[in-house]
């Protein structure tokens, strides 16, 4: 009697029980944020690199030397920004994974 007691309590333990881990799940979404990492790096570089285009370009239609060198520490500045201390920021907003 005792044994069939035990086997249904087992059995019902072992139904409550998390299920167990899929490593290839896991592989899955570790891949999936480093590609979407790689991807918010890749466009944040590409930004920085259209800017400090930009600010070389237009630096010599500007009169003086040193107003065209403003500009491009400028775009320098909103580049590192960009690529420092934005995604820092985002991932504070993110929702907490469980």
């Amino acid at each position: 009697m005792s044994e069939s007691v035990e086997a249904r309590f087992a059995a019902l333990v072992a139904r409550a029980a998390p299920p167990e881990r899929d490593p290839l799940f896991r592989l899955a979404v570790m891949e999936r944020r480093e590609r979407d990492l790689f991807r918010r790096r890749s466009q944040a570089l590409a930004i920085a690199g259209v800017v400090a285009m930009l600010g070389a370009s237009l630096a010599p239609l500007w009169p003086t030397a040193v107003f065209g060198l403003a500009v491009l520490s400028f775009g320098v500045a909103i580049s590192a920004t960009s690529l420092i201390v934005l995604p820092r920021l985002l991932s504070g907003l993110r929702r907490p994974e469980s």
